[in-house]
Formats: C-alpha cells, sequence, structure tokens
C-alpha cells in the first residue's frame, strides 16, 4: 500500500465561538507535538428555516421564523503516532462541539 496516513477531524456546532475555542486547544496541542497538519478548513455553514403557527385559531396567518445554523471545520494531522491520538483523546472539549475522527490514505 503506497501512501501515507493522516487523521481528519471533522468538528460541527451550532455555536461558532465554541467551535473557534474548540479549534484552537486542538491546534496548541497539536503544535506542541510538533507534527504537521493542515486546517482548519472552512466548510459552507448548513443552515435550516423552520415557520411555526403563533396560534391556531385567531391569528392563523401570523408565523414565526427561526433559522439553525450549523458551522463545520476539518483539521488534517500528518501523523498517526500512537502519542497524537492518545493526546487528542485526553482533550476535555467543549459541551456542544461534535467531533468525528478518520483516518484516510493519500497518494504519493
Amino acid at each position: 500500500m503506497n501512501g501515507k496516513e493522516f487523521i481528519r477531524l471533522k468538528l460541527k456546532s451550532y455555536d461558532v465561538g465554541l467551535l473557534e475555542l474548540s479549534i484552537d486547544l486542538i491546534l496548541e496541542t497539536v503544535k506542541g507535538l510538533g507534527v504537521l497538519f493542515a486546517g482548519p478548513i472552512y466548510l459552507p455553514t448548513k443552515k435550516e428555516k423552520f415557520t411555526i403557527k403563533k396560534s391556531t385559531h385567531v391569528y392563523k396567518e401570523a408565523n414565526e421564523h427561526y433559522e439553525l445554523c450549523t458551522h463545520q471545520r476539518i483539521i488534517d494531522i500528518y501523523s498517526k503516532s500512537p502519542s497524537v491520538i492518545q493526546a487528542l483523546s485526553k482533550l476535555t472539549l467543549y459541551s456542544g462541539i461534535d467531533i468525528s475522527f478518520k483516518t484516510l490514505i493519500f497518494a504519493k
């Protein structure tokens, strides 16, 4: 198998402030280990729009509009050593941050 393995972290959150703080924690840890990384890569924000009726009888035409934005970022870490994985697993991130790990292979 020709290629090099790397770890891809995908972070999602409704709160962009907490997402940026979590990314700072991750990058601080990775820089401390002296590992190469790329990112954060900004992905498009997913927006979901909801409309809810205010009343069912008297004010039927009155609606309330809501929007739910999901912010996403990707960080690639070009090392798969156990020390990197252990350091990342010991991190305490903020609640409300969804993080997924993937191991990928890129060809030379």
